[in-house]
């Protein structure tokens, strides 16, 4: 018999990666070439209009190094494009094209149907707990 801290480890691996996996699956079938951390440093870019790309690494929880090659594939797919800081040459801001704002919105409507998908049959009271022991999980991982 597994114990507590297994069946929530389990549960957790199963959650997030079901969750990729179906947005990946779904971008496939809208033909679109991004991945979800692609989408993720999009969302940070059009929240942060303006933002640099260590601004991104920082609110992503990722190494520069790779947020600069993601950077970098959305600016070749025209979805970014990168200007220079006006008060520090040395930085790079980064917009959403008008590609990039269109690409967000099928973006968005495609997690909003795999949320509505990952919900089906949880009451709001549920979800709600949900939320509040995920929040205190997060938490604990991320003070240590």
């Amino acid at each position: 018999m597994k114990d507590t801290k297994e069946l929530v480890r389990e549960s957790v691996v199963k959650i997030f990666s079901g969750f990729k996996s179906e947005l990946v699956k779904k971008y496939r079938t809208q033909a679109l070439t991004i991945s979800p951390m692609h989408y993720r440093s999009l969302q940070v870019i059009k929240q942060e209009t303006g933002c640099t790309s260590q601004h991104v690494s920082n609110s992503l929880n990722r190494d520069k190094a790779q947020i600069a090659r993601l950077i970098g594939e959305l600016v070749k797919q025209g979805y970014v494009e990168t200007r220079p800081s006006e008060t520090d040459k040395r930085n790079r801001l980064l917009m959403l094209t008008t590609s990039g704002k269109e690409v967000m919105k099928e973006l968005q409507s495609i997690e909003k149907s795999v949320m509505t998908q990952m919900v089906k049959g949880i009451s709001k009271a549920e979800l709600d707990q949900f939320v509040t022991t995920a929040k205190k999980m997060a938490e604990n991982i991320s003070h240590t």
